[in-house]
């Protein structure tokens, strides 16, 4: 399927599918894991594109593991927090900044993280790019 689908793409398209395979051949699991945790990939587009790669099953999926649990957290404790000031619990203003100050530390922790991925993805890509030129 992979090379029909790479036939239907552009040239330039199916250049940088194809760099991109490179960077995650050399790179392997670390490139998923970084895909996984940029908020720019819709999580669909990268299913996509990493089924045209040459990543193995069990790498993507472990990989995707790890690249989604980050961001997880940041949501489950939104929600927590969101519930919990829904339903009253949150004791008073003291517990109200503790929490509003989590959530903002563990939002922007991930954000970090989030965007050393796409600097670091973005590099291998141009990089493999410039080899291929």
């Amino acid at each position: 399927l992979r090379p029909f689908i790479l036939k239907m793409l552009s040239k330039e398209r199916a250049n940088k599918v194809t760099s991109l395979d490179k960077a995650l051949t050399k790179e392997g699991p670390l490139l998923v894991v970084l895909l996984r945790l940029s908020p720019v990939m819709p999580f669909a587009l990268t299913t996509l594109l990493l089924s045209l790669t040459s990543v193995g099953y069990v790498s993507h999926v472990l990989a995707t593991i790890i690249g989604l649990t980050p961001p997880t957290f940041v949501y489950c404790f939104a929600a927590e927090l969101g519930n919990k000031a829904a339903s009253g619990e949150v004791g008073g203003t003291a517990d109200a900044v503790m929490y509003g100050v989590g959530l903002l530390a563990t939002a922007g922790v991930t954000w970090k993280v989030m965007a050393i991925a796409n600097k670091t993805l973005n590099a291998a890509v141009d990089q493999d790019e410039k080899k291929a030129a």
